[in-house]
């Protein structure tokens, strides 16, 4: 006679798969609250930036983004910087976006204020 009762072995495939389903679902809601890593690269790569850095400074760590508030509030157009001496002197905040699909992050702004073309100030605008 076998010790061991057919119920038993269902009860415990049940209990294992329920565990199972458990621990999924639990990777997948925390996987959809964490920052897409291209995010997480854009955030470093603005707090990297120091106060009084030149724009070409910054504009050798920030370039690749995508300057100005985009289409979605009204600048059609990508935003520059001014050219020659007059960017040696630059005033004023530049937008920088990271995405400009994704809704849920393309209004994520990383601005960078210039005063006499050196950087005063840095701050992250989470969407």
């Amino acid at each position: 006679m076998s010790n061991s009762h057919p119920r038993k072995h269902y009860l415990l495939a049940a209990c294992f798969f329920s565990l199972l389903l458990i621990f999924f679902w639990c990777g997948w809601f925390l996987y959809q609250f964490q920052d897409p890593p291209a995010r997480q690269v854009f955030i470093h790569d603005l707090t990297s930036l120091r106060i009084g850095m030149s724009v070409d400074e910054v504009e050798h760590v920030m370039g690749r983004y995508i300057k100005g508030a985009g289409p979605k509030w009204g600048m059609v157009t990508e935003a520059t910087y001014p050219h020659g001496k007059e960017r040696m002197r630059a005033n004023g905040t530049m937008t920088y976006r990271w995405n400009a699909s994704d809704g849920r992050y393309d209004s994520d702004w990383g601005q960078v204020t210039f005063e006499n073309g050196r950087v005063v100030k840095t701050e992250f605008l989470p969407d």
